[in-house]
């Protein structure tokens, strides 16, 4: 009829509904320059950019790049990009970071807005979600799970080979370390009582959404990882392409990818059984080796069970191992040397392939094991001597272990703070700053008063205050990514956690240019000037003026934020305002939350999370009502993520009382919503290690030790 239009599409290959995707506009479309062809597909892949009206000149950069992370992929799986055109969609209002449906990749705009001078963050940030969504057209899209026991098939696979193949193109980013941090930050989720397996069994509408965790992403991720390494990259990669052929646009199980991984290997049985032992059962093994070379040649004796956090409910299994592929770095007569074995026992030894007794061991070569260890004091002293001879990835395992006995309350806090300045010494950056959450966490629950607090913030000034004077606090020619990213970090760890006045000061001063408002006898003129600082600092000066000031700090904030349309100054301008220390403030950013129209659903996140981790009680306990009074509207508005609502209310809960007062408002809540019950459990287990920390170390007097730089 008239006003209608039909539109007739070619038949799509074989996918599963959860990836087809239309998106409503109106849109800016950005034809851009066809994918050139290579050597593994033979024609041009059409690419283009989508982006709200207005918008699509801001997508430049991501298009341009697109190019490069498609051809490596086709590279490593030596097969097509599996579809006809690739078109990447900007969306201003999207709750998930992305999604990838075959030829309409959605994205949250600020993701594909970033250009050359952006954030060194939010750049590296583009090159890595986007390789993890194109790795999906493989991974999910071209192969599929049967069911979603398995969409760590899609998840752990794109997360690791989304790093794998930015590492390729930009090994300056270091995304090798960031995939093995993110392996670390599994570790702690891993070792709850309530933590779910890799393969986990779905068996509840509830469960499916908790599969979507850092289980499967990011322990997925280091499990791919670790065994890639044990196998060999040729052979894994090999495995992969046989893998996707024989699967290719249908199904496939984890069983399919163990087999052919296994059958790549130099012991097939072995490494299946391995391979299932981290994917079918949960926790982190933790190896304990001795260095015995009382015997001539030297020996590991080891042992392994499940690392287990202070206060943890669970009851260790007799007997329980994994298959862990140990590979262990040694020096012996001036030599340094590597060996990998698989351990599958529960105790065993490994001979070391040198006839001396090795001057030091580090248990977890290149940090490529997804396992802790612990070594006999005298290895763990020799080991700390030759910290320098360490790699990049070892010096983080190294301080990772530190953190790791520190919660398992093998190591007290007095001991970890004369440990800072050997870590601080690393010319590693994850390394270097590895002490400041730990410092942070030392004065914000077990400093037994403000002289404490005061003392623990002096003494992380000592340390990292003339690293940035070093590196100095405004940007410089010649910065690398590194150097920026070490800058910002030592920026938000002195104004933040140290409380350092001047910097403090200094900050805010250059925050409230950027709102446009007066700074001593300096007029302002109202406008935004988001050119007044460096991409990287923005974010932080606007916090710092709302840190330092009042409400006509929040009105500029305010005002500024509803004449933005720029996702990421929009979430610089809310998180700020959700940091204002006064309670009519406070109130009313929380007021903006319900106001029609004004906020997108991604936004709620900078605006009460920044609420969410004020070190102030009373602010803490305000929120913790209104979130009780307004469950319901917040459910809403998160839907179908709705365990974010407890995730707000429990941050920075650590007492028994916190958690009958949890359980008491959110345990029916949680009962009925997609990945609510084990939200519910892992929140309360949360807490309850946490007080159950606080409480043990807090029994050791805290001894602030002098700085003294090695």
């Amino acid at each position: 009829g008239e006003g209608w239009k039909k539109l007739t599409f070619e038949t799509t290959e074989n996918l599963p509904s959860y990836l087809v995707a239309f998106a409503v506009g109106p849109w800016d479309v950005v034809n851009w320059k066809d994918i050139p062809p290579n050597s593994v597909r033979k024609t041009p892949l059409q690419l283009r950019g989508i982006a709200a009206k207005g918008q699509g000149g801001r997508m430049d950069y991501a298009l341009e790049h697109s190019g490069e992370i498609v051809a490596a992929l086709e590279n490593y799986f030596d097969i097509p990009y599996p579809f006809d055109k690739l078109d990447i969609l900007a969306a201003p209002d999207f709750a998930a970071g992305a999604m990838e449906n075959p030829g309409l990749i959605t994205y949250r705009d600020y993701l594909l807005f970033v250009n050359d001078d952006s954030p060194v963050g939010e750049r590296q940030g583009y090159w890595g979600t986007h390789a993890h969504e194109l790795a999906h057209q493989w991974f999910g899209d071209l192969v599929t799970m049967p069911w979603w026991d398995d969409i760590w098939l899609n998840e752990a696979f794109a997360t690791w080979m989304g790093n794998k193949i930015v590492h390729q193109l930009h090994p300056e980013f270091h995304t090798d370390r960031g995939l093995m941090r993110y392996g670390m930050y599994a570790m702690g989720q891993d070792s709850l009582a309530s933590s779910r397996r890799v393969h986990e069994p779905i068996e509840d509408y509830t469960d499916i959404d908790s599969a979507f965790d850092g289980i499967t992403y990011a322990k997925g991720g280091a499990v791919l990882a670790m065994f890639e390494r044990f196998v060999g990259e040729d052979d894994f990669r090999q495995a992969i392409r046989d893998y996707l052929r024989a699967h290719s646009r249908g199904n496939a199980t984890s069983d399919d990818l163990i087999q052919s991984i296994a059958a790549h290997s130099k012991d097939a049985k072995g490494v299946a059984a391995a391979f299932h032992s981290f994917i079918d059962q949960p926790g982190v093994p933790e190896l304990t080796v001795k260095v015995d070379c009382s015997g001539g040649m030297p020996i590991l004796q080891l042992s392994q069970r499940r690392y287990l956090p202070l206060g943890s409910v669970v009851q260790r299994i007799e007997g329980q191992h994994w298959g862990v592929p140990l590979c262990v770095r040694y020096e012996a007569d001036g030599k340094i040397a590597s060996q990998c074995e698989l351990f599958d026992k529960a105790q065993g030894e490994v001979t070391l392939d040198t006839g001396s007794c090795p001057t030091w061991v580090m248990p977890n070569a290149d940090g490529a094991g997804y396992y802790r260890y612990t070594l006999d004091p005298k290895s763990q002293q020799q080991l700390t001597v030759a910290f320098d001879k360490l790699n990049e990835r070892e010096q983080t395992v190294y301080a990772a272990t530190l953190d790791a006995a520190f919660s398992a309350g093998t190591l007290d806090a007095s001991a970890y703070l004369q440990s800072v300045p050997l870590l601080a010494s690393s010319d590693v950056r994850d390394t270097k700053l590895a002490p400041t959450g730990q410092i942070g966490w030392m004065i914000e629950r077990i400093a037994k008063d403000e002289k404490q607090k005061d003392a623990l913030r002096a003494y992380g000034r000592a340390v990292y205050g003339p690293m940035l004077k070093e590196l100095g606090i405004d940007a410089k020619d010649g910065d690398t990514d590194e150097d920026r990213r070490l800058r910002s970090a030592l920026i938000g760890f002195l104004a933040g956690t140290a409380k350092d006045p001047v910097l403090r000061q200094e900050l805010a001063n250059r925050g409230r240019r950027v709102l446009g408002m007066s700074v001593g006898d300096e007029a302002g003129d109202g406008k935004l000037h988001t050119d007044a600082v460096s991409a990287d600092q923005l974010g932080t000066v606007i916090w710092a003026a709302s840190e330092l000031g009042g409400k006509d700090v929040f009105d500029a904030l305010e005002k500024h934020f509803r004449n933005t349309a720029d996702p990421s100054i929009r979430g610089d301008l809310l998180s700020a305002m959700g940091n204002m220390d006064d309670k009519a403030l406070t109130e009313r950013a929380r007021k903006l939350v319900f106001e029609k129209d004004l906020l997108r659903r991604n936004e709620l996140a900078p605006l009460l999370g920044s609420q969410a981790g004020t070190e102030d009680d009373d602010r803490r306990a305000e929120l913790r009502a209104w979130t009780d009074q307004h469950f319901d509207e917040l459910a809403e508005l998160v839907a179908p993520k709705v365990p974010r609502v407890l995730y707000m209310y429990s941050a920075n809960m650590c007492s028994p009382e916190d958690a009958k007062d949890l359980d008491a408002k959110f345990a029916k809540r949680m009962a009925d919503v997609e990945g609510g019950p084990r939200a519910m459990a892992q929140a309360k287990e949360r807490i309850q290690l946490c007080s159950d920390l606080r409480e043990a170390q807090a029994k050791h007097p805290l001894v602030i030790p002098e700085y003294k730089p090695r």
